[in-house]
């Protein structure tokens, strides 16, 4: 990673409260420090959040933006030797004061979740300790993050 990404992950470590949502002063700080690394996104300083996304014991902070013509998430791990992740997809329909990102649990067994959804994601896995994100579009469906083991990354459902 370089030099300037591992400060501003520092930083915006540093800036996270202990609990899932940040106060707005610290969600504009991470917001402008988020724009160093990704100059062309707007980042929506409301939605930063701190979970275990990647499933690695650790809270990692969560931010959404939306650059030009794509949306994007960053998700900085709390541990220096890793990379942020992102994930990013075309999108132009909605404007980013339209989205809610919040955390979601992921304490549903394949069971449960093949009951109440008609299938099970590839790669989830029940934690009761890893959590999931929802990104609510106003009328269209949710979508539905989690760690995909089988593939190592932030992967997403929908109906």
């Amino acid at each position: 990673m370089q030099p300037l990404a591992l400060a501003l992950a520092g930083m915006l470590l540093a800036l996270a409260a202990p609990s899932l949502a940040a106060s707005s002063a610290e969600g504009r700080a991470a917001a402008a420090a988020a724009a160093k690394l990704a100059p062309g996104v707007r980042w929506q300083a409301d939605s930063l959040l701190r979970a275990d996304i990647d499933c690695d014991g650790h809270d990692d902070l969560i931010l959404l933006g939306k650059g030009q013509d794509e949306l994007v998430l960053l998700i900085l791990p709390d541990h220096w030797h890793k990379k942020p992740l992102w994930w990013r997809q075309p999108w132009r329909d909605i404007a980013l004061a339209d989205l809610q990102l919040s955390v979601e649990p992921l304490d549903v067994s394949d069971r449960e979740f093949a009951n109440m959804q008609g299938f099970v994601p590839e790669g989830y896995r029940r934690s009761s300790s890893c959590r999931g994100l929802l990104l609510n579009q106003g009328e269209i469906d949710p979508l539905h993050f989690y760690w995909n083991h089988q593939r190592g990354q932030l992967s997403f459902w929908s109906l």
